[in-house]
Parts: C-alpha cells; structure tokens; sequence
C-alpha cells in the first residue's frame, strides 16, 4: 500500500533553505549545542559526576529539519520499536547526533499510517 511519505509533508521537509538569513543565526547556535553537548559527554566520564540523559546524543524536541539544513545534512528517518513514538528523524553533526521523535499522532496528523 503506498502511504505519504511523512519526510516529504511540509510539515517535516527542512525549512532553513528558502530563508537565508535564518541559516546563519541556527548555524551559531548549532555550533554551540555541539560545543555544549562535547563539553557535557566530557563531564560525564568523571567519576565524580553523572549527568541524567546523557546519551551522547541532542534530542531535539520541534525543528530537526532546520538544525539539519543549517548544518548542510540530510535527515535519516529509522522506524522504531515504539508505539507511541514510532519514528526517529536524525542526522550527525561534528560528531554529536541529533535526534527527533515523532509521535503516533503527528504522523497521523501528515497521512502516514502505523502500517506503512
């Protein structure tokens, strides 16, 4: 059965291309989420200190597809064995991987069902 692709919807399509001026102020930050997060993993192997959710990981909550044009990647989609977030749209940045999760629901809300 041929379902929407949910990486094609507008919804989940990178939106830092058609706006220039927007890709240089999510570059900065992107550089300092990667500085901050190399930081963090580094404080994490001290004995002394344990940080929660230190995954070596960025989860992003909403924009992973501006935070991956801004870097000049492309998106990985990867199905995941959980039902109420099925979906994982990633990409890797200067070594550090960020990562979005898409609910049961907002793929719903783009056409694409649990069966595609």
């Amino acid at each position: 059965m041929n379902h929407h692709n949910p990486v094609m919807s507008n919804h989940l399509k990178p939106h830092g291309k058609g706006h220039p001026a927007l890709l240089e102020p999510v570059s900065a930050y992107l550089c300092r989420l990667v500085a901050a997060k190399k930081e963090l993993t580094a404080l994490s192997h001290c004995q002394q200190i344990v940080l929660c959710g230190n995954d070596c990981g960025v989860h992003v909550h909403e924009g992973i597809g501006v935070l991956a044009a801004a870097a000049g990647q492309t998106l990985t989609i990867k199905q995941r064995n959980c039902r109420d977030y099925p979906l994982e749209l990633s990409f890797t940045h200067q070594g550090i991987t960020f990562y979005q999760l898409k609910s049961a629901a907002a793929l719903a809300a783009v056409g694409w069902g649990a069966d595609a």
